[in-house]
């Protein structure tokens, strides 16, 4: 049986760099380095955003992955 007692995120917040490293780690595995970092700066500007749709977007998988 495995145990997590410390659940990072769980009682206080992640930092940034672990929230974008965590986001990072995930979509590594179905798109290139680039299109995760579009992501996440437009998650940090999404305020700035004049249409959400680009957001939505650039979510989008690529064929070849």
């Amino acid at each position: 049986e495995n145990r997590v007692n410390d659940v990072p995120g769980h009682g206080e917040p992640l930092t940034d760099k672990a929230l974008e490293d965590k986001v990072s780690a995930m979509a590594s595995s179905y798109m290139d380095q680039a299109q995760v970092r579009k992501i996440i700066d437009a998650c940090w500007n999404v305020d700035k955003l004049d249409n959400l749709g680009k957001l939505t977007e650039l979510m989008i998988f690529p064929k070849n992955a």
